[in-house]
């Protein structure tokens, strides 16, 4: 899931060091886990060459097969987030502003059920404001 999202990023930001990011997100994964609760997991990572942070959203239905939250659920949410490098409070605040959606259960369940990226885009903007 990581690799696929990393993949869309780089269509939007060619420069994008995707095999660099995906393997630092995974050599952190030991001090800084992903998954943090309510089925969500946030992997996230700073790159060169961005001009603001950017998040990325990957619905899995049925969970990862191999990842669970520390309250035992399975990872439906996967939200990479990267950010330009020296944006670090930009980045706190933009996981800060992710990982309230895990304690929103219904939310959670809402955005777990959508097929169309457009409609969980509004959701999230919708939420938002």
């Amino acid at each position: 899931v990581l690799g696929s999202l990393a993949e869309a990023a780089a269509k939007l930001q060619p420069d994008l060091g995707v095999a660099a990011l995906v393997q630092g997100i995974l050599d952190r994964r030991e001090s800084m886990p992903a998954a943090i609760g309510g089925g969500v997991a946030i992997p996230h990572g700073y790159c060169d060459g961005l001009e603001r942070s950017r998040s990325y959203l990957a619905v899995v239905p049925n969970g990862v097969a191999d990842m669970v939250t520390p309250d035992q659920l399975p990872v439906c949410l996967v939200f990479l987030l990267i950010s330009p490098l020296g944006a670090a409070t930009k980045h706190i605040l933009s996981l800060a502003a992710l990982a309230s959606i895990a304690e929103e259960s219904a939310f959670v369940h809402q955005l777990r059920r959508q097929r169309v990226p457009q409609r969980i885009v509004r959701l999230i903007e919708e939420r938002a404001s």
